[in-house]
């Protein structure tokens, strides 16, 4: 609208003459955003850091070399002497590895209503009534009817507010009854959106592009709803917890503030003050599984080209395939020694107090890019483009690190 108005904007954006129609719109912008996929924004945060890493590498290369000319400068000819030697490299093999990773998982909580199952099958009774509106304004009424079909939306609606305003009597009984009747409206207006579709197969071209989707999602969500129900449980895979936006699943966290989150939980590693992106996914996941863990230090090792020579992770990752890998590849991993605690603590208690100073960088990331980047509400609504806000959010905060760490 500013655009559209404003004749010195439509200069600066390279306009010939002042035009007063609307130069672009929401899909515009859409269309845009998906030449920047999550790929594409992964390289771009390397070349950005180009220069950071080469730095990196040459003070490696620097370092292995001194530590060769060590190693060759106390070989002789005899044959004694050269096994001591190569046994001497053997034990230096860690000099492959060089670095420190800090490793830790997030949740990046999408903008949705906090969900529960009875404004979900509202929401979904509201929707079916109003395609059912659009249908029989477009096709008239079902040919075994003679008017529009009966939806009970009034009675609907009042049973749901009568429930909602009373939170009171909110006791397990009623609220089965309650979800069972919204159940019920929702499977009707189902049945006469399928008798629409039998009779004239191609109506729901008629329908918007919005109102198909949440056609879709519905469906998906009744079966679900339907399940739990009958088997008096809370828990299905893949539960739909949201119509605009299907692909958020609930993130069990377990934190103080909130024990589940809602939105794309994120893998993330820090490297002398700088973020890279491992795994962004909106199912839930164990970061601390073996195959996960894997896949990061695989991932450090194909940006620069070694393996960590130090872990900083959290008490999750510190399971026995972890501990056994990190072991097999010269990797230290911050965890408690297993077994029997020594009597005497001071020492185990003074490396774990220093690895947890070391890890909470980890933290500060998060929470510097959830206050000041935008991470902690993603208002994105697509899946790719929300998975685009959160990637732009750590080229962000990375372009910060940059700036101060080129000014030291």
């Amino acid at each position: 609208q500013e655009i559209k108005r404003n004749p010195y904007w439509q200069y600066f954006l390279g306009y010939t003459t002042f035009s007063p129609e609307h130069t672009f719109d929401s899909s515009t912008l859409v269309s845009f955003r998906k030449r920047f996929p999550p790929e594409f924004l992964e390289e771009i945060n390397l070349a950005n850091l180009s220069e950071v890493i080469e730095k990196w590498d040459n003070s490696k290369d620097d370092e292995s070399n001194n530590n060769d000319d060590q190693n060759h400068s106390g070989t002789t000819s005899t044959d004694s002497n050269s096994d001591t030697s190569q046994a001497a490299v053997d034990s230096n093999s860690s000099v492959l590895n060089k670095g420190t990773v800090i490793i830790d998982a997030t949740c990046c909580p999408a903008d949705i209503k906090y969900p529960t199952d009875l404004d979900l099958l509202n929401s979904s009774r509201l929707w079916t009534e109003q395609i059912i509106d659009s249908l029989f304004e477009e096709y008239g009424p079902l040919s075994s009817q003679s008017r529009k079909p009966r939806t009970y939306r009034r009675k609907a609606r009042r049973q749901y507010h009568q429930f909602v305003k009373h939170p009171r009597v909110r006791k397990t009984k009623k609220m089965r009854k309650i979800i069972g009747e919204q159940l019920s409206y929702v499977k009707r207006n189902l049945g006469y959106i399928d008798q629409y579709i039998f009779e004239h197969p191609d109506c729901l071209d008629s329908l918007r592009s919005v109102e198909r989707k949440r056609l879709d999602t519905i469906r998906v969500l009744y079966a679900q709803q339907r399940e739990m129900y009958e088997k008096k449980s809370h828990n299905v895979p893949d539960r739909i917890i949201s119509l605009s936006q299907p692909h958020v699943r609930p993130i069990v966290r377990g934190k103080q503030k909130s024990k589940v989150e809602f939105g794309a939980k994120m893998s993330m590693s820090v490297i002398n003050g700088f973020c890279f992106i491992d795994e962004l996914s909106f199912d839930s996941y164990n970061e601390g599984a073996h195959d996960h863990f894997v896949q990061v230090i695989e991932k450090y090792r194909e940006r620069f080209g070694l393996y960590p020579e130090r872990v900083m992770a959290d008490k999750i990752y510190g399971n026995r395939q972890n501990r056994k890998w990190c072991k097999e590849h010269g990797i230290y991993l911050s965890a408690e020694p297993l077994g029997r605690k020594p009597k005497d603590q001071r020492k185990l208690l003074k490396q774990m107090c220093e690895d947890m100073g070391v890890r909470n960088e980890v933290e500060c990331k998060f929470g510097n890019m959830k206050r000041r980047d935008g991470l902690n509400l993603i208002m994105s609504k697509l899946a790719e483009s929300a998975k685009t806000e959160i990637h732009l959010s750590v080229i962000c905060r990375n372009l910060v690190n940059l700036v101060r760490f080129s000014q030291a």
